[in-house]
């Protein structure tokens, strides 16, 4: 079967905003970087799929969020990272996983997607 790949500059982003839930996603962007605090951070874009339609969201892992960065490790298959405490940009580019969204409201800027939390189906074994 012939087919056109849905990826990265393929995929349709829209605009809207998908109502708080769990959804899959794919982070399709991500950068090493540092915090206005001066901590090291990464900075991930990931579309998030619900329906056939797809977002773009914006993440940042710190180890000041730590249930965070666990979870995101634990979702998207890089537990060993997690557990030898590196976690690089580069390594998170492509991954897959299931995320927790919630709809942001903030006076004088529309609403908009952010992600809670990460999550998979079983309880992270570490």
């Amino acid at each position: 079967m012939k087919f056109t790949p849905m990826l990265g500059e393929n995929v349709e982003v829209s605009k809207e905003i998908f109502p708080k839930g769990e959804y899959e996603f794919k982070v399709v962007w991500a950068k090493d970087g540092i915090s206005k605090a001066g901590n090291e951070m990464i900075e991930i874009v990931h579309h998030v799929f619900n329906d056939g339609k797809t977002i773009k969201v914006y993440d940042y892992l710190l180890e000041a969020m730590h249930f965070k960065l666990k979870h995101f490790c634990g979702t998207t298959g890089l537990e060993t990272a997690y557990t030898e405490g590196t976690l690089t940009a580069k390594m998170c580019v492509g991954k897959t996983g299931r995320c927790k969204l919630e709809i942001q409201s903030s006076p004088g800027f529309p609403d908009k997607n952010i992600i809670e939390d990460y999550c998979k189906d079983e309880e992270i074994p570490f």
